[in-house]
């Protein structure tokens, strides 16, 4: 049971490192005519991650403009009598080519640990809860009395249901709002005074005004927080 546990991590990152080498091959074994492959499956590998997904599309999108402006330049090339683009056009759409091939591998060997993350111990568990507080923070903001209903956000009561880990600024105890929320004593107790003065909360823009938050503790109660 030792050797099968300690063979595990190994296991995962030699199928990651097996995943970016093939990315490679594709890379170079189409002379970067695929090039636009490798950022695409580096952008799937990451679907909670929209910047870098972003980055991806624009990458590979580049890349394939400059693999079909550099086709489109050959095409129109004159050839010599063994089929070799000549002139200008057969010059550049060379040079084009060649760039194109140079881009698409190292792209490509910089994004083959795209999906390490995936292999990290306990990333896919956080990620789902993440997805559950948006379902039932949605849930909650569409359907206010619902939600109430439910307890979503209200850890403090008995509930038969696991919303992620959510906190309703405007129900929870004020003795258990620092606990709950990962709040400081003294970040707790202006969230508390802030929510007596307003008599609710509307949004988490109002509890960073009115109970004047740092923007990293903001940064954490927009994960976690819920206002309704």
């Amino acid at each position: 049971m030792t050797a099968g546990t300690a063979g595990t991590p190994w296991t995962a990152t030699q199928q990651s490192r097996s995943r970016g080498t093939a990315m490679v091959a594709v890379a170079a074994g189409s002379c970067g005519l695929a090039g636009f492959v490798p950022p695409l499956w580096a952008a799937r590998q990451r679907p909670h991650d929209a910047a870098f997904r972003r980055r991806m599309y624009a990458v590979a999108g580049g890349l394939l403009a400059l693999t079909v402006t550099a086709m489109t330049v050959a095409s129109i090339a004159e050839e010599d009598a063994t089929g070799v683009g000549v002139g200008l056009s057969g010059d550049l759409s060379g040079m084009l080519m060649f760039l194109n091939l140079v881009l698409a591998i190292t792209v490509a060997v910089l994004v083959r640990k795209a999906d390490v993350g995936a292999e990290l111990p306990g990333v896919a568990e956080e990620l789902a809860r993440r997805r559950l507080r948006e379902q039932y923070r949605q849930l909650a903001t569409g359907d206010p009395a619902l939600g109430r209903s439910m307890r979503i956000g209200r850890p403090d009561l008995p509930r038969h249901l696991d919303d992620g880990g959510l906190v309703d600024l405007n129900a929870i105890p004020e003795d258990r709002l620092g606990p709950l929320a990962g709040l400081s004593a003294e970040e707790a107790g202006r969230v508390a005074d802030a929510r007596r003065q307003l008599g609710r909360f509307t949004s988490l823009e109002e509890v960073a005004v009115y109970a004047d938050l740092p923007e990293t503790t903001m940064t954490s109660l927009r994960e976690r927080a819920i206002v309704f």
